[in-house]
């Protein structure tokens, strides 16, 4: 697969009957793998040979740059011989974005939240987390600045804040993660591939981090009104939070993960990541 696409890359294009011998290894790769690691890049397959052309794109590059690093930790298949009875956790994300220019946002414009509902916690840790905060600048570069709004980019990135800020109590442990946004999850799952700009980085960052825990999560869309994450992103709202939940200062990955994938020097960035992650356990 690898070998295929940087030939491609060299020749500057990648032609429909090369796509179609692609998705059926990265299809049998995924099936033989645990967690649906990759499964959601691999739509950019798809949604390239439903293109018009077969020219090299910056998706394609994304891609190529996420099986570069995948690959060389992607985790084996796992088969259970008897349900697994562990409770899941409950995670629901949120974001609010009103902005009506368009343009690249401004700092603070964007605010993230997250509601967690854990029936069994690690001991001395609570059962009801809750944080918020608002997107910072550096994030946006990733996403396209021609855009009226941003609430798709917004959602995803609530997605993969909560498992950088709560990744330390979700490594191995069943998840279900509630999201009121189909966009957001479409690009976490796959399915064709997220058609919004900035999908294909963030979804990549997504997978990066549930690559390191290890936690077979299963998203689930929520009606808005039933989001408990939407609390803690309105002003208007965040008297509903429970005075029982715990606030958590939300995480955000480092900017150097942010980083253009036409950079040579993000694979290598993404690289070292993991080697660390790898080695050590995920900070608490």
């Amino acid at each position: 697969v690898l070998s295929a696409l940087r030939h491609a890359r060299g020749d500057g294009r990648l032609p429909h009957a090369e796509v179609g011998r692609c998705r059926g290894k990265c299809g049998f790769i995924s099936q033989q793998s645990a967690f649906r690691i990759g499964r959601a890049v691999y739509g950019i397959l798809g949604a390239h040979e439903r293109r018009g052309s077969d020219a090299w794109h910056a998706d394609l590059d994304v891609l190529l740059a996420f099986l570069e690093v995948v690959l060389r930790w992607l985790p084996p298949l796992l088969v259970y011989m008897r349900r697994d009875e562990r409770p899941p956790v409950h995670l629901y994300t949120d974001a609010a974005y009103q902005r009506g220019a368009v343009g690249r946002p401004l700092d603070g414009e964007g605010v993230l939240g997250f509601m967690l509902f854990d029936p069994t916690p690690p001991p001395g840790a609570p059962s009801v987390v809750v944080g918020s905060a608002r997107v910072p600048q550096w994030m946006w570069q990733v996403l396209a600045p021609d855009r009226k709004t941003h609430i798709l980019q917004a959602e995803l990135l609530a997605i993969i804040v909560v498992y950088w800020t709560l990744g330390w109590r979700l490594r191995g442990r069943p998840v279900v993660h509630w999201c009121d946004n189909t966009g957001a999850i479409a690009a976490a799952i796959g399915g064709g591939g997220a058609r919004f700009p900035g999908a294909s980085v963030l979804t990549c960052m997504l997978h990066l981090v549930l690559l390191h825990l290890r936690c077979a999560v299963h998203f689930v869309w929520v009606p808005s009104e039933a989001n408990p994450a939407d609390w803690p992103t309105r002003p208007d709202k965040v008297h509903m939070v429970p005075a029982w939940a715990v606030w958590a200062p939300i995480a955000f990955p480092p900017a150097a993960l942010f980083r253009s994938l036409m950079d040579p020097a993000a694979v290598s960035t993404w690289a070292a990541v993991l080697r660390e992650w790898s080695v050590q356990p995920p900070a608490r």
